[in-house]
């Protein structure tokens, strides 16, 4: 049964917090729990950054302020770092919605429902938001989503923000200067079985990151879900399981002005009873103000309590 929403009015704290390790293929993904400071109300909500040089508490620690406000709901949450950023191992090759990534976020709701989640909400920023429209639609577990300014149009392209970016061979050389650390290194030299795991491992990843590097990147060969859904398959699997989402923009956000390339506003507007938008004056994309970063965090609470509701009035 659904716990009521003024079950318990305490900000959770860092003593109500667990950081977990998980394994997820071949690497090991990082996060940190905040557990609810009342009665559970049954649902988890995973929280995804955007990629690149974002952690797990995300910029200024907007996640951390969001996992700790909703504890006061009732609801679990999981912040996670993906494969290659903050705490968790790994090289972040390319930022495709495929392969590790998928292992990531599998391993994370996994967690969540072997821990007494029924249900799971995912939220996610650009393109942690679109990871995390990709997982709703493949995992049953994930009952809605909160989206802020995710760029939809990469569901065209595979999700990968690397194939225009300019900076592959950069990407090619921060894998490389992993391998060469001093303190890596120096296991090598006095080590013979960490220097024959970590050849083994860095062959395979520098193989990778020179695929993504030159465009020949192709999907991991480990995932069932190597390639990105395609739009029409995206949405229908999400509405055939009544996933709810929700999608935050900046009125003047690239994200948002290519929704009106021809198609694409007009197949979310027809999902309207599911699907819906709304658009804010205020720049969303990067958290890269304090304007911004209460803007989500008071945003995305208000969802979560009235998403609260409408999974109650339906059970």
């Amino acid at each position: 049964m659904t716990a009521p929403l003024e079950q318990d009015t305490r900000r959770a704290s860092a003593y109500d917090e667990l950081p977990v390790y998980l394994p997820a293929g071949d690497e090991h993904v990082f996060g940190v729990v905040t557990r609810p400071a009342g009665m559970s109300n049954g649902t988890a909500v995973l929280c995804m950054h955007a990629g690149a040089q974002n952690l797990s508490s995300h910029r200024n620690g907007v996640w951390t302020r969001l996992c700790r406000e909703v504890a006061a709901l009732g609801y679990t949450t999981l912040r996670m770092d993906f494969h290659g950023t903050g705490d968790s191992s790994g090289v972040l090759v390319d930022r495709a919605v495929s392969g590790q990534t998928n292992a990531d976020v599998d391993a994370a709701v996994q967690w969540l429902s072997d821990h007494g989640a029924k249900r799971v909400v995912v939220v996610g920023t650009c393109w942690g938001a679109l990871v995390a429209l990709i997982a709703a639609a493949r995992r049953p577990e994930i009952s809605s989503a909160c989206l802020i300014s995710p760029p939809l149009r990469l569901l065209e392209t595979g999700g990968d923000v690397t194939k225009s970016s300019g900076q592959k061979h950069d990407q090619l050389g921060r894998a490389a200067a992993q391998v060469f650390q001093p303190s890596v290194v120096r296991r090598l030299v006095a080590n013979r079985t960490y220097r024959s795991w970590l050849i083994g491992r860095a062959r395979g990843r520098l193989t990778r990151s020179y695929a993504a590097a030159t465009g020949r990147h192709a999907p991991d060969p480990r995932s069932p879900d190597a390639a990105a859904p395609a739009p029409e398959r995206l949405l229908g699997s999400l509405q055939r399981r009544g996933v709810r989402v929700h999608v935050l923009f900046g009125a003047q956000e690239r994200t948002y002005q290519d929704l009106r390339t021809p198609g694409t506003l007009p197949r979310l507007q027809a999902a309207a009873e599911w699907f819906d938008i709304d658009v804010s004056p205020i720049s969303v994309h990067g958290l890269s103000t304090l304007e911004s970063q209460d803007l989500v965090v008071r945003h995305v609470h208000e969802w979560l309590a009235q998403d609260l509701q409408v999974t109650a009035a339906t059970e």
